[in-house]
């Protein structure tokens, strides 16, 4: 433990030589900020003078431009007002063409039903007459289909009749074939009975066949014979009510004609009356432009006068912004160089402030002493422990605990951090809260009470080394309780602007 204290003291005052030269630099850049500040002042009040100018300018132009505007609206107004007479002229002219062609479009309509009806009753007298003609042909096609199957009814009993009589001629050949047969027999002796009794079968088995074929052959013509007086009496009836069909349908078209006709007539004298209508709303539409365009007239003149009288107040309202924003920029020139005079001042008082910073770090003798440090705002999101226990939370613009950023309760202790500023850790006293520091910088962190805050991490008592956003943390060793410092090359920003700004 003695080597590690030693240690922990050789690593402290090494901090401690590194933080002087650090804040010796700083007073240099200090220095520099506060030669650059003056300069950009110095070139802000010019700007603003110029600006002024430029203001004044612009002013002068736009004044130019509102009477050029009053001109051109007068101008313009007169225009309008010759369109608006040249097209209450036209409008005039069209509405008395479009009477002109409402009578021509009635006299037309009017033709084109007559011609329709016409049409209409020539129709009727066509469909009749085809009508006529397709019952006609009904009946000429009944006629010649009963005279077909007439026809066809004596053809299949003629076929009927030369088919049985066919027949009975072939079993009359065959009988006289047997009886050849049998007499042939006889006279070829014993040798021949064996054949004359087979033929003598086969031909009683032929007649047989024979007398089969003719009884089947007159029944199929029997059956062909049914099956056509059946098919003749079909079409007869198919017929009879096509024929009905036609009739039907002939009263139908008659029917339907003279509904076409009585609707022509209808449209025809809806047609008229509308015609009658249009050429009314013409003619009350004619009056209702005139008026309206002799309203547009007088409005166009009330308009007019209305630009010129708002043309004349916006001349007013310019010589006015003029005069307003001159006083703007005076006041504006007047900030700057209070803000100029306020950057001076603080930075003339940097190097005290800075001074006011404690560089020094204590080694702890029972892990519970601690060394209070001056903490600045910061502009940036930052780690900070505070609390009981180290715990660790996050926050972006804060002060470090209250006022000027002094630990001031016992067991209470936080940093600000961030990406600008320097800040300065406690260490912890009873009850007490660890440190992180997490900046764009050089930063060190350190853990306390078995709980690790920032970025850095470790077992108790011992920090590790961590990096933080584009700066480069170092490492520092610390027992149990105790923590580091930790400085930030780039937080004089913060505190000189709230120098400045408050």
């Amino acid at each position: 433990m003695t080597h590690a204290m030693d240690a922990v003291e050789r690593k402290v005052d090494g901090m401690k030589s590194n933080m002087t030269h650090a804040m010796d630099a700083v007073e240099g850049k200090v220095d520099d900020m506060k030669d650059n500040m003056t300069h950009a002042m110095d070139a802000g009040e010019g700007k603003v003078d110029s600006m002024k100018g430029n203001i004044t300018h612009a002013m002068d132009e736009m004044k130019e431009k509102v009477n050029g505007m009053k001109d051109n609206m007068t101008h313009a107004m007169d225009a309008v007002e010759e369109k608006v007479d040249g097209m209450k002229d036209n409008m005039t002219h069209a509405m008395d063409a479009m009477g002109e062609n409402v009578n021509g479009m009635k006299h037309n309509m009017t033709h084109a039903m007559d011609e329709m009806t016409e049409k209409v009753n020539g129709m009727k007298d066509n469909m009749t007459h085809a009508m006529d003609a397709m019952g006609e042909n009904v009946n000429g096609m009944k006629d010649n289909m009963i005279h077909a199957m007439d026809e066809m009814k004596e053809k299949v009993n003629g076929m009927k009749d030369n088919m049985t009589h066919a027949m009975d001629e072939m079993g009359e050949k065959v009988n006289g074939m047997n009886g050849n047969i049998s007499h042939a027999m006889d006279a070829g002796e014993g040798k021949m009975d064996g054949m004359k009794g087979n033929m003598t079968h086969a031909m009683d088995e032929m007649k047989e066949n024979v007398n089969g074929m003719t009884d089947n052959m007159t029944h199929a013509m029997d059956a062909v014979e049914g099956k056509m007086d059946g098919m003749k009496d079909n079409m007869t009836h198919a017929m009879d009510a096509a024929e009905g069909i036609v009739d039907g349908m002939k009263g139908n078209m008659t029917h339907a004609m003279d509904e076409m006709k009585e609707n022509v007539n209808g449209m025809k004298g809806n047609m008229t009356h509308a015609m009658d209508e249009m050429k009314e709303n013409v003619n009350g539409m004619k009056n209702n432009m005139t008026h309206a365009m002799d309203a547009v007239e007088g409005k166009m003149d009330g308009m007019k006068d209305n630009m010129t009288h708002a043309m004349d107040a916006g001349e007013g309202k310019v010589d006015g912004m003029k005069g307003n924003i001159t006083h703007a920029m005076d006041e504006m020139k007047d900030k700057v160089n209070g803000m100029k005079n306020n950057m001076t001042h603080a930075m003339d008082d940097t190097p005290s402030e800075l001074s006011n910073v404690n560089m020094n770090t204590s080694s702890p003798t029972d892990n519970k002493t601690s060394t209070s440090a001056h903490s600045y705002n910061e502009l940036s999101p930052s780690n900070a422990s505070s609390g009981p226990a180290g715990k660790s939370s996050d926050g972006g613009l804060r002060n470090s605990n209250s006022g000027d950023g002094r630990s001031t309760d016992a067991g209470t202790s936080s940093t600000s951090t961030g990406d600008s500023g320097i800040s300065v850790s406690s260490t912890i006293q009873p009850g007490t809260s660890g440190t992180g520091i997490s900046v764009t910088g050089t930063s060190v962190n350190y853990t306390s009470d078995n709980d690790t805050s920032g970025t850095g991490t470790g077992s108790t008592g011992t920090s590790g080394t961590g990096t933080s956003g584009t700066g480069t943390s170092s490492t520092g060793t610390s027992s149990t309780g105790t923590s580091g410092t930790g400085r930030d090359k780039t937080a004089l920003v913060g505190f000189v602007l709230r120098q400045v700004f408050g």
